[in-house]
């Protein structure tokens, strides 16, 4: 079994305007409000791929009201603890470019992480801690669940100081992207370098470090010792939203599979792909064939 914990869920309104002008009044061709964030989405992910998945997921006030109707509804298997306030709406923009704005969310007390913890029993196979905790959440939150969930292997998709504090759990994967990289190491790191600052966050305490990079495609710092350089397959990009979670989803599904780090990065890669050329998440069966286009070499 693999849980996914999500501390600062949402709801994500996506708005399509054919030509965006700022300043100006601009109508939505079409639009649309789905329950997101990121552990949400690597859950979605993973169960379209066939997996058995939990998703453990905070909510807040009528908009954590809606999220948990959304994900009732489409059948997922969810645990939802309710906190005061409001949970948060993210407005996305898609036109000509993509423009997100995402609200703060509601800090999560203690005790809510407390039950959290205590509800991460058996101990899963995987526990995927995804996306930045909401302002007024302990730094060492990761770090605390991630201890708790005895021999699971951590997978974390976060920056900052949360980032560092789950390092000293020693996760199984950490996937951060390379805006994030810069931030972790305070260095302006070219995309052709990000294979060299990928293997000193593994020495941090990360099994396998996977950055990701848009359009540039990934590299890992697997457990190895080696790294590994994926292109990303050509493609017309429709939507951005939840690309690096469906990129951490294929990434666990291959080593479900036994797949060796190689294989783990191109099909993580062609996941994250599959999700940015298509309006929703990816089928397993579209991850394979777009797989046959992402080559991978050691670096």
């Amino acid at each position: 079994m693999i849980y996914t914990v999500n501390l600062n869920s949402s709801l994500d309104y996506i708005m399509r305007v054919g030509h965006f002008r700022v300043g100006e009044t601009n109508r939505a061709e079409r639009d649309s409000l789905v329950a997101g964030g990121k552990g949400v989405n690597v859950a979605k992910v993973l169960r379209a791929f066939g997996l058995p998945v939990k998703a453990f997921v905070v909510t807040a006030g009528f908009v954590g009201a809606e999220i948990e109707r959304q994900l009732s509804a489409e059948g997922m298997d969810c645990a939802f603890f309710r906190t005061s306030g409001n949970s948060r709406i993210n407005v996305k923009l898609k036109s000509d470019a993509e423009t997100e704005i995402n609200g703060r969310g509601e800090g999560v007390p203690d005790e809510t992480v407390e039950d959290i913890a205590a509800a991460l029993t058996p101990s899963p196979d995987w526990l995927v801690l995804s996306g930045n905790a909401p302002s007024g959440t302990r730094s060492d939150v990761y770090r605390r669940l991630a201890s708790a969930a005895g021999g699971a292997r951590v997978a974390v998709d976060a920056w900052g100081g949360q980032l560092r504090f789950a390092l000293e759990a020693r996760p199984f994967l950490v996937k951060p992207n390379l805006d994030e990289l810069r931030d972790f190491f305070g260095e302006d790191i070219p995309p052709e370098e990000a294979g060299t600052y990928a293997a000193r966050m593994r020495d941090a305490g990360a099994a396998n470090v996977l950055v990701s990079l848009g359009g540039l495609g990934a590299v890992l710092a697997a457990a190895d010792g080696k790294v590994y350089a994926a292109s990303a397959p050509a493609g017309r990009l429709v939507n951005s939203t939840g690309a690096g979670d469906s990129s951490v989803a294929g990434f666990i599904a291959a080593c479900e599979k036994g797949c060796g780090a190689a294989d783990a990065l191109s099909f993580a890669v062609a996941s994250g792909s599959a999700c940015a050329f298509a309006e929703g998440f990816p089928s397993y069966a579209d991850v394979c064939n777009l797989q046959r286009r992402v080559s991978v070499r050691e670096v």
